[in-house]
């Protein structure tokens, strides 16, 4: 667009400079005519352009700038108070267009001269990227404190992002040697005391150097179990009680000689230990100085704890018998570890090295036996793919058998099976033939052989099981590998795991890989039975195959049955190409050949459920019809590539199949799909006889059928979002349309990039769905419990305990390119993800964190020097729950991932806009907005005051799952919400306090909710319909089932789903006791991460209907006159007969003197408040009490104004002194220019003037013909200096003898508002902010206004809805449509319901009497009919927003039976 005037507009920018002709006294401002001049431009410019102004010549003007030079403003001033009723009166004189004008140009001018930054951390992964590990290279600072033994490498492990950096640290203690010796000390000397661990209460009975990373291991024992520990990383505290005074006295006794050894024992290879040793022992024993092997003598560390040996012999400190007893002692532990012992050979159950055998007597003659049985056999031996790696012939399954009878009278029927197989065998047989399962031992070496690896290193993360089949398997850390000889591979590993506690002698059968592999941060954990409809839907297609080929024709025909020889699979051998599926680029080649050495290579111990899918790229095969054509040419053609056997036998199959295409009919057979063929490239078809199953009967693709259904229904999948993927096994592959191929990783194959698990992010209230089946992680899972009988008031409140220093802190540097690593201390509970967020700051000039990167991070280890001086309890571990029997859930500190939260919040600490970064040109722009939004003349501009520039950029920045659930957002995005929060519309605004405000799990479960809410809730509807239509329709019962089955696939295959929240279940006991229960209740689970809920008892209802109804009775309660009365928070009003508190304004909070006797009990309760309504809010619920915004401008710590103070008609106790601020704010007002010799005068005058009580005691609900005629001396002449004037707590030193006057009535008012709007209301808010903060950081409610908060927690008060809205929310379902005459009549019965009937509606059918926030927009409701018999009532299922109607046919009958139904909801209402 074409800038009009643009000499104008220089002559406006121009005059900046005081060019312009500025009148006498105006020097060094601009004058009005220049805001004039601007309003006139930017008139003139609107009216060019329907749009407004362009950025052009905005930018020509510089239009913040010019306004703010005229108010004389500075970020360090305030504006000129006449320049700015100047600014204003001229932009509001005409309206508020002109106004409008400016915002929309300022707001033009922001969006182009902002730089805030949008970060995007693996966006487009959606929420999995907060769960996908990051690679992390731990190094430590190699000295005389850490020590890493050589035969450890270097190796980089996976961190997930949202770990804490105290899990971080622990698992640094938990592999890494410290040889400091006042922690070495400390260890020594704390034998024999209590200490507290995760497994309880239990003793310190040992301390000593182990494994051969030579860490510190302590044993401990709890409920007469001896478990060996890394304490200083188990999590715990140390107690300073003394439990085993014996062990204790010889641990002091010798405690410097054992450091001494330690520090030796630290610095070498478990390898040297002993020579060293032995040197030591032999100098102490000739009292000489100690000639050190080869390996120590360049190590001062080593020679420095020899000389501290003999200096305690030759000081006489010990004898020269004690500490050669003591070196010796040492000795023996070092040789007993390196020795290996002979143990009995443990046989893991799902190891397949079991043989099943037949046992035949020399008695009768194996030519006779065998045909009797021979059929049997081979038929029970059908479908195990054992067998088939076992023989290739039934002639070589009889000559064995012969053999192995005329052995030991036991024939080999199958070998290399698990035990279950074999179990399962035998039982088939045992009708048969007396059979008996033998293990293998050729099998069990090499079994051991293969999964001992040298792979697997020090350190290197596993995962392992203690017990048998069944046995969970759990993450742990290599520390020791045990070789049978010198020269052999490990039998034997000793693992640590993440709880510190060490697992020693676990045999290659108990170890295995992780399922998670590092590298492929696209892969997708999804669980097996999830997918069982896709097994249903190959085996059919399967079996429609094997009809299909009685059918087939022409070249595809003769394809079917015959082999594929040549190397483009990848292989060599007899191939076979086996089934073709019909759908679009769905299909099976499942190749068979020589696989025996591809199988040899999986782990022949591994459970089916072991199995490990990731996606890769590039595999896919595409089936077209091109494809199709080529092979058909292929064959015709003769393939002149290739081996000779398949050339010679091409023309005769290309023959054969001329004549099949010849002979076959036109059409296609009825019911068979048109058949796909996949492209084979390089290979040579080979005719063959038809394959028949070595030991029976044709079954084409039953082994396929039983590999598909095994992979499918006991395999861990991990694909990419949306996608089935392909699966690869042995020679098996199948492929879904909507993803890449899968491939199967196996431990000790060539999986070069794995290493090892990652350290998983334990959230503490989120359920991962990875740890569950499918769809275990779609409901919340109990995960406490809280009965009646725990709620009782006696006992113990639960303490929260002081921060208490940990034994062994960790400080941590991230190295990037040539630079030194930056070692920066940083607090315990913050993420990964965040500490190198912020260390890549430090150390870079800019740019964002390649995620994608490999970390290397330094560590440091420090020993508190003050650490043997503690006398009290020692926190060790650092862990965030404090172990304790009685109530370990219970009783906890704030978790990691609070903290999160409140420290995010904390760091907002910016006071001035100039200070924000990014924010560059624009400050004069905000500071403009921000002046204009504060003056109340641009009320009326509400909603103009958001930046739809801002907004969006907010928006797309909680976009991001890992900045927003780590904290590592830009500075701008709350320091700018919360100095200008009117730039952000109301939902952005909720959406960023849902996403932060809460903790890491909520942060979750509420960005989930954003994406898949909608799916939820209708997976919640439909879950309903079933249990309604139950066996009445079977029809109907299949297709909502395969609903169900479609939504919950779709959840739980979303990239956008991780899990659900954990609960808290309470079971509470309606009646009087309910309240003090739940204060008891909410004092227990305030800082608690889990989701509450509760049922009643004696009542079955559950879900989140019950705890929406739990907060609704709360609410009640504290309304409840007699509960005020005994614990008072509120104003009483005057109804006095009422058993509820009825105010038209809402409640007040009651001011209380600094003397009431019942404070504790008063600020309890508002505690419990703040507790309740934090719950509420962060768990989506609202408590329905009618608080006023006043209340929330207090919790904000905003100053209240008289207009809080009661006025008439509110029908509160306290009018009087509202009556009196609004005549003294009236009389000031006539009195302003009045003489101030006069003014007392002339305000007598006023308070005498009879018609006060027809202006000030006047409400809609009294006639004005009742107001008497009073003046307002007489008014206060019956009021004292109390309370609420007539009666309550004194305002001051015998206020009751003291009557309101004229003369005093303005200290009075004083008085009056310190009392109701300040001093006798601090204690209470400072008690529910309390109680708020228990639950999340109150900081983060700044930047709403106290009316958004008084809806966010309390709901709209105002029921509106119009019969579009009523259309769209209300659903008829059921059989019901939109013009059915049921469903009429309920819409016009909602239309016609006054305010009080639509809350009790509202109550009735989603247990809360108000619209959910958002209002008519969040709320919907679905409409059934009842189906039930003789049923004449109306019922809801409140947990789902359900109403179901018998078949009224009048409105009236309608209207009457609904009324009753709200009003008396109990037995209709569940």
């Amino acid at each position: 667009m074409r800038v009009p005037h643009s000499s104008s507009l220089s002559a406006a920018s121009g005059r900046r400079s005081g060019r312009s002709g500025c009148a006498e006294g105006c020097q060094g401002r601009f004058r009005l005519c220049d805001v004039l001049r601007t309003q006139e431009l930017l008139r003139e410019l609107s009216q060019k352009s329907t749009r407004g102004p362009t950025l052009f010549a905005l930018s020509c003007m510089d239009l913040p700038s010019i306004l703010l030079s005229f108010l004389e403003w500075s970020p360090n001033s305030e504006v000129s108070p006449r320049g700015w009723q100047e600014f204003v009166s001229a932009f509001t004189q005409d309206g508020l267009e002109d106004a409008r004008l400016l915002l929309s140009a300022v707001h033009d001018v922001l969006s182009m001269k902002e730089g805030f930054p949008v970060y995007r951390y693996r966006a487009d992964r959606g929420l999995k990227a907060v769960v996908e590990p990051v690679a992390v290279q731990l190094v430590g600072e190699v000295g005389t404190s850490v020590y890493r033994p050589p035969s450890m490498v270097a190796r980089t492990i996976g961190i997930e992002p949202m770990v804490p950096i105290a899990e971080v640290r622990n698992l640094v203690l938990r592999t890494t040697p410290v040889a400091d010796p006042v922690l070495l000390k400390f260890c020594f000397t704390k034998v024999g005391h209590a200490v507290k661990t995760p497994w309880g209460s239990g003793v310190i009975h040992s301390f000593r150097i182990g494994t051969h990373m030579n860490l510190p291991i302590h044993e401990v024992t709890v409920d007469n179990t001896t478990r060996k520990v890394v304490i200083t990383a188990m999590g715990g505290e140390i107690l300073p009680t003394v439990e085993d005074p014996a062990a204790q006295r010889d641990a002091e006794r010798f405690c410097d000689l054992k450091v001494a050894l330690s520090q030796v024992r630290i610095a070498l290879a478990h390898t040297d230990q002993g020579e060293v040793l032995r040197a030591i022992k032999a100098a102490l024993e000739e009292g000489r100085t100690t000639t050190l092997p080869s390996v120590a003598q360049e190590n001062e560390a080593i020679r420095s704890a020899v000389d501290t040996c003999h200096g305690l012999v030759r000081e006489e400190k010990l004898t020269q018998d004690e500490a050669v007893n003591v070196v010796r002692e040492v000795l023996a532990e070092v040789d007993a570890a390196q020795t290996p012992q002979k143990e009995d050979v443990e046989i893991d159950p799902n190891a397949r090295v079991h043989t099943v055998c037949i046992t035949v007597t020399q008695e009768i003659p194996f030519d006779l036996f065998w045909p009797m049985v021979r059929d049997d056999i081979f038929r029970a031996m059908r479908g195990l793919a054992a067998a088939r790696r076992t023989w290739r012939s039934p002639d070589e399954v009889e000559q064995q058998v012969q053999a192995g009878v005329a052995r030991d009278g036991m024939g080999p029927i199958v070998r290399g099976l698990t035990m279950e197989e074999a179990e399962g065998l035998a039982t088939r047989l045992s009708n048969i033939v007396q059979t008996s399962i033998v293990v293998d031992r050729t099998a069990m070496n090499e079994l051991n052989n293969d999964q001992s690896a040298d792979s697997i290193h020090l350190g290197a993360r596993l995962e392992f099981r203690l017990e048998g089949n069944g046995a969970p398997w759990v993450l742990g850390t290599v520390v020791s590998r045990h070789c049978p000889t010198a020269d052999a591979k490990p039998d034997k590993y000793d693992l640590i795991d993440d709880k510190a506690q060490l697992h020693e002698g676990l045999r290659p059968t108990r170890i295995r890989m992780p399922k998670t592999r590092l590298g492929r941060s696209e892969a997708r954990n999804m669980v097996a039975s999830a997918l069982h409809e896709n097994v249903f839907r190959l085996r059919e297609q399967i079996t429609r195959r094997r009809t299909l080929g009685r059918f087939m024709t022409g070249p595809v025909a003769g394809l079917i049955g015959h082999g594929l020889r040549g190397t483009g699979f990848g292989g060599s051998g007899e191939l076979e190409l086996l089934n073709f599926l019909d759908e679009p680029g769905v299909f099976i080649d499942a190749v068979r050949a020589d696989n025996d050495a591809e199988n040899d290579q999986m782990d022949p111990d591994e459970e089916d459920d072991d199995e490990v899918m990731d996606v890769a790229d590039g595999e896919a095969s595409e089936v077209n019809r091109e494809a199709s054509e080529g092979i058909a040419d292929g064959v015709e053609q003769g393939f002149d590539e290739g081996d000779g056997d398949g050339s010679d036998r091409l023309p005769q199959f290309a023959e054969a199949a001329t004549e099949t295409t010849a002979a076959a009919p036109e059409e296609d057979v009825p019911g068979i799909p048109q058949t796909r063929v996949a492209a084979v490239a390089g290979g040579h078809l080979i005719a063959q006889e038809e394959r028949r199953h070595p030991f029976g009967e044709t079954e084409p693709f039953a082994e396929e059928i039983r590999m598909m259904e095994e992979l499918f229904t006991q395999r861990v999948i991990q694909r990419g979002p949306g996608d089935l993927g392909s699966i690869r096994i042995g020679g098996f592959r199948a492929q879904d349309q909507r993803g890449g191929p899968v491939r199967v990783s196996r431990p000790g194959g060539d999986n070069k990039e794995s290493m090892g698990g990652p350290l998983r992010c334990e959230f503490a209230a989120l359920f991962r769905a990875a740890d569950g089946t499918s769809t275990s992680s779609l409901d919340h899972p109990v995960a406490d419990r809280i009965v009646a009988a725990d709620l009782s008031p006696a006992g113990d409140r639960p303490v929260t305990p002081e921060e208490k220093p940990d034994v062994v802190g960790v400080t941590f540097g991230l190295k990037t390119g040539d630079k030194e690593p930056n070692f920066m201390s940083m607090p315990a509970s913050l993420t990964l993800f965040r500490m190198l967020q912020l260390m890549h700051t430090d150390t870079t000039e800019g740019g964002l964190l390649n995620i994608e990167d490999t970390f290397v991070l330094h560590f440091k280890v420090d020993v508190s020097r003050a650490l043997l001086d503690v006398q009290g309890p020692v926190c060790v571990g650092g862990d965030d729950v404090v172990y304790d029997g009685a109530e370990p859930a219970r009783k906890r500190r704030r978790l990691a991932e609070q903290d999160t939260a409140r420290r995010l919040y904390a760091e907002v600490e910016l006071k001035r806009l100039s200070d924000l970064p990014g924010v560059g040109g624009a400050v004069q722009a905000l500071w403009l907005l921000r002046l204009m939004h504060q003056d109340p003349a641009f009320e009326g501009l509400a909603t103009e005051f958001v930046s739809a520039a801002v907004d969006k950029k907010l928006r797309n920045q909680l976009h991001d799952p890992l900045c927003v659930v780590s904290g590592g957002m830009p500075v701008w995005v709350l320091h700018l919400t919360k100095l200008c929060p009117f730039l952000f519309s109301s939902k952005t605004r909720k959406v960023l306090l849902k996403y932060t405000a809460f903790g890491m799990s909520y942060s979750i479960h509420w960005m989930q909710e954003s994406q898949v809410g909608d799916l939820l809730r209708r997976r919640a509807t439909i879950q309903t319909e079933l249990n309604s239509v139950a066996a009445t329709n079977p029809h109907k019962l299949q297709e909502l089932s395969q609903d169900l089955s479609n939504i919950e696939d779709h959840i739980v295959r979303s990239p956008s789903w991780v899990g659900s929240l954990k609960t808290t279940l309470a079971k509470l006991v309606k009646g009087p006791d309910l309240v003090p229960m739940s204060e008891r209740l909410l004092e227990l689970c305030a800082s608690s991460p889990h989701m509450l809920e509760i049922q009643f008892d004696g009542e079955t209802g559950f879900g989140a209907a019950v705890t929406r109804g739990f907060y609704n009775e709360i609410c009640k309660s504290l309304q409840e006159r007699d509960v005020n009365r005994a614990v008072p928070m509120w104003v009483e009003d005057s109804g006095v007969d009422e058993p509820f508190l009825l105010s038209r304004r809402g409640l007040l909070t009651r001011p209380l003197p600094a003397d009431f006797s019942c404070w504790p009990a008063v600020e309890s309760r508002f505690r419990f408040l703040g507790r309740l309504m934090g719950k509420a809010l962060r768990e989506g619920f609202l408590t329905p009490l009618p608080l006023t915004s006043d209340f929330f401008k207090l919790v904000q710590g905003v100053p209240l104004d008289k207009s809080a103070l009661p006025r008439t008609g509110d029908g509160l106790s306290g009018e009087f002194v509202g009556v009196v601020a609004d005549f003294l704010e009236d009389a000031e007002a006539q009195l302003r220019n009045v003489d101030s010799a006069l003014r007392q005068e002339k305000f007598k005058e006023l308070c005498s003037v009879d018609e006060f009580g027809a202006k000030y005691l006047h409400s809609s609900d009294v006639d004005s013909k009742e107001v008497p005629r009073i003046s307002f001396t007489d008014y206060i002449s019956v009021g004292c200096f109390l309370e609420t004037g007539t009666g309550g707590a004194e305002l001051c030193k015998n206020g009751v003898d003291i009557t309101v006057t004229p003369d005093n009535v303005h200290e009075f008012l004083k008085l009056a508002c310190e009392f109701w709007l300040d001093k006798g209301v601090q204690r209470q808010v400072a008690a529910f902010r309390q109680g708020l903060g228990d639950v999340f950081p109150v900081e983060s409610l700044a930047t709403f206004t106290a009316v958004e908060l008084q809806v966010m927690f309390c709901g709209d008060d105002e029921i509106e809805w119009d019969e579009k809205s009523l259309l769209a929310q209300v659903r008829p379902l059921g059989g019901l449509t939109s013009e059915s005459q049921l469903y009429k009549l309920l819409i016009a019965e909602m239309l016609a319901m006054d305010k009080k009937s639509r809350s009790l509606f509202l109550d009735f059918v989603t247990s809360c009497p108000r619209l959910p926030p958002g209002g008519m927009s969040k709320f919907h409701m679905d409409v059934y009919p009842e189906n039930t018999e003789n049923s004449v009532m109306p019922r809801s299922r409140a947990c789902a927003n359900q109403l179901y109607l018998p078949p009224y046919r009048a409105a009236e009958e309608l209207h009457e039976r609904l009324q009753e139904a709200m009003l008396s909801s109990s037995g209709h209402h569940r």
